[in-house]
């Protein structure tokens, strides 16, 4: 016997995870669990920004562009509520190169840019690198390819 169940998440935002949790009272005969023709659905359009306000629905670190670079490359960021920003380049032994931004913003989208130099204003050789974003409890890491 098959039911419908509808749940009314519109009091969430963001990302959600999902389990199905089947048991059953019956004895004999089982054969397993499955689950199949699962839909979900929407009264609103769904993506990165609330459209009413402009404001990302979920903080995120973008794919830096150009990349691989040289030069420099650009660092775009959303963030879904104000706060304190921190990124920073490190290479590949997880040896911190240069903090980028370290301040607040407000909620948004934003962008920092890396010219391929460390805290002391050098250039580094090329290679990986990997960009770290930090605010509040989210944390994100990219990888940077600079090509000389």
């Amino acid at each position: 016997q098959w039911k419908q169940e509808i749940f009314d998440l519109s009091a969430w935002s963001g990302p959600a995870m999902i389990r199905f949790h089947f048991a059953s009272d019956e004895q004999y005969g089982f054969e397993g669990w499955y689950i199949d023709d699962i839909s979900v659905t929407t009264d609103r359009v769904t993506g990165t920004e609330d459209p009413e306000s402009g404001i990302p629905e979920a903080t995120r670190l973008m794919p830096a562009w150009p990349n691989p670079f040289n030069p420099a490359t650009s660092i775009p960021f959303e963030l879904a509520a104000a706060g304190h920003v921190e990124i920073t380049i490190y290479d590949v032994s997880g040896r911190s190169i240069r903090t980028l931004c370290g301040k607040n913003y407000e909620a948004g989208a934003h962008s920092t840019t890396w010219d391929g130099r460390d805290g002391a204003g050098r250039q580094v050789s090329s290679g990986v690198y990997f960009c770290r974003l930090k605010t509040g409890v989210y944390t994100a890491t990219s990888r940077l390819v600079l090509l000389r």
